[in-house]
């Protein structure tokens, strides 16, 4: 049977299964002596495997044939939902992949859309980042995955965790708040996700410089700064994130409608698909000087009077 290497790390293997239906990628996870930990592990996984939704990482039941060289039957074996353009990471520092503020905005709602589905089931993921994040099928659907440990928002204070840089620098846990403030813990790594989408450059934090006279971010601008608030209680939840979102769909829509432009694709640039090219993205510094400024106006006032949130935050 085929086994595809992905990667090995301190947490163990992972390979792609390319012969099973559907196809699956395999993690070994590196086990310890410590039988309570295995016993935990365990139970999250069940929890894991019952996360039904289209912008999360399926976990599936070990398939009933597994005759791989090196596996045996007491390994610790994780079987995922295979995402074939890998993870977002790699999409965004792909240079031969070229994609559209319609993109920005459709990865941006499927990625909060994720975090309001995990809120419902009162999981904190604690590492939302590009590397945990995958890209699959012909419309390039963001899914969140590998969420190692699962934690209810009752434990992040005793199990913190994360990926410097998408972190939150501090936890306030305030169980009068019913919780909210621990499901922001995820909302601030989603921000700079957000930021990393569009500069395609992990780790750079200038949000001024990025979105500087570019009037049509302005939505996209007022998003990252509202997660990345280090306070929390500024911090937009993923109710207000998604309403952002909403807004910059929007925009984006009626930007390609303008220019006879499709609305969501991340294609190639050898010919297989369509894009916007960059003297597109040129047109868009004149854009509200020219035939679309007035309605995309009217759309951004219109996000700005049904958002949620600290105002104090927003771009001018």
């Amino acid at each position: 049977m085929a086994m595809v290497p992905l990667g090995e790390g301190g947490y163990g293997e992972v390979w792609h299964l390319p012969d099973k239906e559907p196809q699956m990628v395999m993690k070994k996870v590196r086990q310890t002596n410590d039988t309570d930990s295995y016993l935990r592990y365990l139970k999250e996984l069940k929890t894991l495997k019952d996360l039904i939704h289209e912008n999360v990482v399926r976990y599936y039941d070990a398939p009933s044939t597994l005759n791989y060289p090196g596996i045996n039957p007491d390994d610790l074996l994780l079987f995922m939902e295979y995402c074939e353009h890998l993870s977002l990471r790699h999409v965004i520092k792909d240079i031969n992949l070229v994609y559209s503020m319609a993109t920005i905005a459709q990865w941006s709602t499927e990625m909060f859309s994720a975090l309001e589905y995990l809120k419902s089931m009162n999981i904190v993921h604690q590492d939302v980042k590009p590397a945990n994040l995958f890209v699959h099928g012909p419309d390039y659907v963001l899914k969140l995955g590998d969420f190692g440990i699962v934690r209810d928002r009752n434990t992040i204070e005793k199990y913190r965790r994360g990926t410097p840089g998408y972190m939150p620098p501090k936890i306030e846990y305030d169980e009068t708040q019913g919780g909210e403030d621990a499901y922001k813990y995820d909302i601030y790594g989603a921000g700079w996700v957000v930021l990393d989408i569009v500069n395609r450059r992990p780790g750079n934090r200038d949000i001024e410089e990025m979105f500087k006279d570019h009037r049509h971010l302005a939505t996209l601008k007022r998003l990252v700064i509202g997660c990345t608030n280090e306070e929390v209680a500024n911090r937009l939840s993923v109710e207000d994130a998604l309403a952002h979102c909403k807004t910059m769909t929007k925009v984006s829509r009626h930007i390609c409608e303008c220019f006879l432009l499709p609305w969501f694709i991340a294609a190639r640039q050898d010919g297989t698909g369509t894009f916007w090219e960059n003297v597109t993205n040129r047109k868009l510094d004149n854009a509200f000087e020219e035939n679309i400024s007035s309605p995309v106006e009217a759309i951004l006032n219109e996000g700005e009077s049904g958002e949620t949130g600290d105002r104090t935050d927003r771009a001018e």
